[in-house]
């Protein structure tokens, strides 16, 4: 009769709010709770896939006997004060609700997210055939996300949605990190991978900054085999005869800036944060080791050589905000 994680050592003596509690977890190894899905998602007709998902936050997981066995955690997986990793019990859990939908309606699927201690790959399950993934990765480094998504693969799971948090992670700052082919090459890993769709969260209204990256990442919906330079290409003539130096200037960011500085660092950065956020660990590191002075005197330059083209005045405009971004950018730092 309550709704509250009364068994998690990390909330004992902690008064829940009404907002807190929509964060408390399901018991998902009761047996009544595979049966009361079926039955709203029967009395609903039937439609769409069966919902395994968890609800947000890492806290109210259950603590009963049986969830704890189905997670059969390693010593390093439980922290006294949050699970870690409740992975295998809720890939346990979209099985049985794919199996009992499909009783009644074959084909159906149940969905889950691959998100916060659902992220890592299963250890034990396998992930059956009719159930999705809706996958929230945060690091953009390839190396991390063929490990997590080939995991999953691995694991039998075979059509997901990325759903990311990038521009939010990446994109609101004043700061160019040239980090718009990164982002376009993650984007086509999670392809590679078996994503089918995209809701990509959300879009920050930094276009100067992160214009490039979006755009590659729109395009890249609809022709996911096509390279980054194609749209970096297509991006850049909408600065007319200054094109050349508007893909300079990017591309300056890119290798002289995240490929040759953050890049190597990308690692220790993003494990400086709780959640992997990139742009607050970078900050905290301090973003001297990354910028220089220089960098900015060259991407003026880069600019003022485009704005002496015949220009339009649209093109120039676009150009100009290039370099009043590249002024606030210089203050920043």
């Amino acid at each position: 009769g309550a709704r509250e994680p009364e068994r998690d050592p990390a909330l004992k003596g902690v008064p829940w709010s009404a907002r807190d509690k929509q964060f408390v977890k399901l018991c998902v190894s009761s047996p009544g709770v595979v049966e009361q899905v079926i039955a709203n998602w029967r009395k609903k007709g039937m439609r769409g896939s069966v919902n395994a998902t968890e609800n947000d936050l890492g806290i109210g997981y259950c603590h009963c006997g049986p969830c704890m066995a189905l997670d059969r955690l390693d010593p390093g997986d439980y922290e006294g004060k949050t699970l870690a990793s409740v992975t295998d019990r809720y890939v346990w859990f979209a099985n049985r609700l794919a199996r009992a939908a499909a009783a009644f309606k074959p084909g159906t699927e149940a969905a889950m997210y691959v998100y916060n201690e659902c992220y890592q790959p299963p250890k034990y399950e396998t992930v059956d055939p009719q159930v999705v993934a809706g996958v929230v990765p945060r690091r953009i480094d390839l190396t991390h996300l063929e490990e997590i998504l080939g995991g999953w693969k691995k694991a039998g799971l075979r059509k997901m949605m990325l759903r990311p948090n990038w521009p939010f992670h990446y994109g609101c700052s004043s700061l160019p990190f040239g980090h718009h082919q990164q982002l376009y090459e993650a984007f086509r890993c999670a392809y590679r991978h078996g994503a089918v769709s995209a809701d990509i969260d959300h879009l920050m209204l930094q276009w100067t900054i992160h214009g490039l990256a979006d755009y590659a990442l729109c395009k890249g919906m609809l022709y996911p085999d096509a390279p980054f330079e194609r749209w970096e290409a297509e991006y850049c003539s909408a600065f007319g005869d200054a094109a050349e130096d508007a893909r300079a200037y990017f591309r300056y960011w890119q290798e002289r800036v995240w490929e040759a500085r953050i890049l190597p660092d990308y690692d220790a950065i993003v494990r400086s944060d709780p959640v992997d956020n990139f742009l607050r660990a970078i900050w905290r590191r301090g973003l001297g080791a990354y910028f220089k002075d220089a960098d900015f005197d060259a991407a003026d330059a880069l600019l003022e050589a485009g704005l002496k083209k015949q220009l339009t005045p649209l093109e120039r405009e676009r150009l100009e905000s290039l370099r009043l971004l590249n002024g606030d950018s210089r203050r920043v730092i």
